[in-house]
């Protein structure tokens, strides 16, 4: 047995709402056999380890543990507990908080609850170590191993002040995250951040913490009146902590721990000095996750909360946004993104697209969401990181909706009954929320049923988009008056806009600021890359990220409306798709475009070149709808060439997978941003 890689979740994630390592293990030669398949194997392990018979394989149900040996289990799942018994012999967890997967088709992951991370992470392999010696019937030492990850908690968690000052913090709500290796907290989020450093000095029985704004500069400063101690410059009286405050604006606090009279909460004072009388410590975040239109939404809801005065940030798929500009470029929708924008003092709300990657490898950068909204979840990534169905994505992306706060709002796609749905799983119905459906016809089954209790949707009615709360209405915005929804003929994109709506009238903004930001907001000066239209020579071209099958066919949904046009469509797929998949796209192509161009993917993700543009070709021939088809395998020059030949009335749709060759493209050719009816 090895173990291949350990990672740490801080935060929520897929497992758990709580922090978790995560491990990839090859079990060799136990792959997909079972505990009561090693004769002997379970009498062992109960002799080595007696503890095993109180665990938990589920929440409230000691001993159920046993139950599973006996039944037969992976020994994934045995690593597991084997590494939640040496935590809690070391005094390092619980035994009720071990988390067990109900995942039986991946054996080779194992998963354990714990928030002392380092130890965890030495720990996992001994206990991999320790299970295939039962198996094998060999010795093996425990307690050394035990003592070992004691030393390393030790030397890697926070010490008696640090932990006082969160555990006050945890009581009150307050989110907290360990800003560096040693003893430095950030408490709350944007403009209601806080760090702290904070130690138990080896000078005197005292608890420090230094209260600042700018961690850098407070240490700089504070050099000039300070005491050096291993964890930095810490005043040591109260007078030196005055000069300090006065000089920089930050708080230093010094406590004695030894002092005689009545004991007192040092974190709790800490933090009321901070947060006095309940004063706040978070900013609104509102989440956006989904298969399709995640960007849009984001940077859709960002451009409508400028609206406030307020300083918005927001991370997307191509970078973060502060008030609209972007300050970082490339994929941010991970949790480190999250954790930028929420570590930045002069942020006011943070809009955060919250991807299935940094889901699933990572969890999230925050604690809890004001407003959720979840786009749609249709197949995609299947294949990729264990997912093998829609039902995996729904397993990701829920948790977006399981992290709204109590008395938050959860926005939910009627239209899409994987997204509807989410309100009937257990997880998601654990806090009291405010659900908020949105779809393009009022006679949609869910929106029916929602408002008949008197509950909040949008949809379309006259051209208008309506807020419905039971029978009242108010008039939103006017579909055709939003440009994204290139004159109401992309249903993508007014899902999007009341998907945005819904979470701006959630943070309180008005019907008539919402409407004038939705028709001042320009597909590609504020959604670059996303369904972008133009005039080019005789005709005009569309741009868009599509890249799978349910985009592919919003798109071609759309373009069916623009009676008199010529739809050239240029696509490809990322070769780490199913073929299935891809053949579905074929199909969708077929169906939708009048002349079909398949370029060559840049990502071929172990296909062999020109694989799948041969697949689609073949696919697309033999539906025998189209004008043409054709191979032109250089993305580039595929583009190129059909801009330079363009057609009058004809619209050349390209999915692209770099924009800048595009836009340089369009610039050629003296491509300008159209809004022209159909």
């Amino acid at each position: 047995m090895k173990v291949e890689s350990v990672r740490a979740i801080n935060g929520a994630n897929v497992y758990s709402h709580q922090p978790v390592i995560v491990a990839r293990l090859d079990l060799e030669k136990l792959k997909n056999r079972q505990s009561r398949e090693v004769v002997g194997f379970n009498e062992r392990l109960l002799e080595k380890f007696p503890n095993l018979r109180e665990h938990f394989c589920e929440r409230g149900r000691a001993g159920g543990f046993v139950e599973r040996l006996e039944e037969g289990t992976h020994f994934n799942h045995i690593v597991e507990h084997i590494t939640a018994e040496m935590l809690a012999q070391a005094g390092l967890g619980r035994r009720d908080k071990k988390l067990c997967g109900d995942d039986e088709r991946d054996d080779s992951r194992a998963v354990v609850e714990t928030t002392v991370v380092e130890a965890a992470r030495f720990l996992l392999p001994v206990a991999a170590a320790i299970t295939e010696a039962i198996v094998e019937e060999k010795s093996f030492v425990v307690e050394e191993k035990i003592i070992e990850a004691k030393t390393i908690a030790a030397n890697t968690e926070l010490g008696p002040s640090g932990r006082a000052i969160v555990e006050a913090a945890e009581k009150r709500g307050i989110p907290w995250t360990r800003a560096n290796e040693y003893s430095l907290i950030q408490l709350g989020y944007g403009k209601n951040l806080h760090f702290v450093q904070a130690a138990v000095t080896d000078r005197t029985s005292s608890i420090a913490a230094e209260l600042v704004s700018d961690k850098d500069e407070t240490k700089r400063r504070l050099e000039r009146f300070s005491t050096s101690t291993p964890y930095g410059k810490i005043a040591r009286t109260e007078a030196e902590a005055a000069r300090a405050f006065e000089s920089i604006g930050a708080l230093v606090v010094v406590e004695p721990l030894n002092a005689e009279g009545k004991p007192r909460d040092v974190g709790g004072a800490i933090v009321e000095m901070l947060y006095p009388n309940n004063a706040p410590s978070r900013i609104p975040i509102v989440a956006i996750t989904g298969t399709n239109g995640k960007t849009t939404v984001t940077r859709m809801t960002a451009h409508i909360l400028l609206e406030t005065g307020l300083n918005i940030g927001a991370t997307t798929t191509d970078g973060i946004l502060f008030n609209g500009e972007s300050i970082a470029f490339g994929d941010t929708t991970g949790p480190s993104s999250a954790k930028t924008i929420l570590g930045d003092k002069a942020v006011d709300i943070a809009v955060l697209e919250t991807a299935r990657g940094g889901i699933l490898r990572r969890g999230l950068g925050w604690d809890w969401a004001d407003v959720g909204i979840i786009t749609n979840i249709t197949e995609d990534h299947i294949g990729q990181d264990g997912i093998e169905s829609v039902e995996d994505l729904v397993w990701i992306k829920s948790l977006v909706a399981e992290r709204v706060r109590e008395n938050g709002t959860l926005v939910l796609n009627a239209d899409d009954e994987k997204s509807a749905n989410l309100i009937n799983r257990p997880a998601v119905r654990r806090t009291n929320k405010k659900i908020v459906y949105f779809a393009l016809s009022e006679k949609n089954p869910f929106v029916k049923a929602h408002l008949e209790t008197g509950e909040t949707a949008y949809f379309v009615r006259d051209n208008w988009i309506y807020e419905a709360r039971g029978d009242a209405l108010i008039r939103i915005a006017e579909m055709t008056a939003i440009p994204v929804t290139i004159n109401g003929t992309a249903d993508f994109q007014i899902q999007n806009a009341m998907a945005a709506i819904a979470a701006s009238r959630a943070l309180d903004l008005s019907p008539e600021k919402i409407s004038n930001a939705l028709g001042a907001f320009q597909s590609e000066t504020h959604n670059p890359g996303r369904s972008n239209f133009y005039r080019v020579g005789k005709g005009f071209a569309l741009v868009d990220y599509g890249h799978n099958p349910k985009a592919l066919e919003a798109i071609c949904k759309m373009t069916s409306r623009w009676r008199g046009k010529t739809i050239t469509g240029i696509i490809s797929f990322p070769g780490d798709r199913r073929d299935d998949v891809i053949e579905a796209a074929g199909r969708i192509a077929a169906a939708g475009f009048n002349r079909i161009i398949v370029k060559g993917d840049v990502n071929l993700r172990g296909r062999r070149s020109g694989e799948i543009a041969e697949m689609l070709y073949q696919l697309i021939l033999e539906a025998g709808n189209q004008s043409e088809c054709k191979i032109v395998l250089d993305a580039a020059q595929a583009f190129e060439e059909a801009i330079a030949e363009i057609k009058e009335n004809e619209v050349v749709v390209f999915f692209y997978e770099k924009l800048a060759p595009v836009l340089a493209t369009l610039e050629k050719y003296g491509a300008v941003a159209a809004t022209t009816t159909f």
